[in-house]
């Protein structure tokens, strides 16, 4: 077991504390007070690659973001499940659906990748103004280049929820490829 802290380093690691306090860094993303202000955000985002599609996963709703946490976790358990049971010869073809999970370390890394390879950010970059927008309750509709885009308000900011069908269905598919794998990985421990 470490013993304490020696004396020298007390004193810079309690100004280095009280320095990230005093500087607000608490964590918090910035609020989002209208649809605009969030169409703006995600547009820019659009337009930077894959750092603004990092950036896109932060501005989803809550409901995408744990869809896309799910279909991550999913699709690794899969690679896993290949990795240690299937035999070689098939191996990397059935690695193919699951490799951007793997090698992505975070679902905010993986969300960038999968949105890349997907194209579900490419209607959005190079819009710039909202042409109409349309409200009903909670979640707002902007139209803007051809395009629609919604948003809805959770917790009293404005999030991007125009990817939450796609990964909805993400996650039922990775959900029922994770329990064949499983089911394939079993037979192949017991050498059926």
């Amino acid at each position: 077991m470490a013993g304490p802290l020696p004396p020298r380093l007390l004193l810079p690691l309690l100004l280095l504390s009280l320095l990230l306090l005093a500087g607000g860094c608490t964590g918090k993303k910035k609020t989002l007070q209208s649809p605009e202000q969030a169409f703006t955000a995600v547009t820019a985002a659009a337009n930077q690659g894959d750092q603004g599609a990092a950036h896109i996963y932060t501005l989803l709703d809550e409901r995408s973001r744990w869809s896309a946490i799910s279909v991550h976790k999913d699709l690794r358990a899969i690679c896993a499940l290949i990795k240690a049971h299937y035999p070689q010869q098939g191996r990397k073809r059935e690695m193919r659906r699951c490799s951007l999970a793997a090698r992505a370390k975070t679902t905010k890394a993986w969300f960038a990748a999968h949105a890349r390879r997907e194209r579900l950010l490419t209607p959005l970059a190079g819009l710039t103004r909202v042409e109409q927008r349309s409200d009903k309750g909670d979640r707002a509709t902007l139209r803007s280049g051809g395009h629609e885009l919604a948003f809805c308000k959770q917790e009293g900011a404005w999030t991007y929820c125009g990817l939450r069908e796609h990964f909805d269905q993400q996650k039922l598919k990775s959900a029922r490829d994770l329990t064949t794998v499983r089911e394939n990985a079993e037979a192949y421990k017991q050498g059926r």
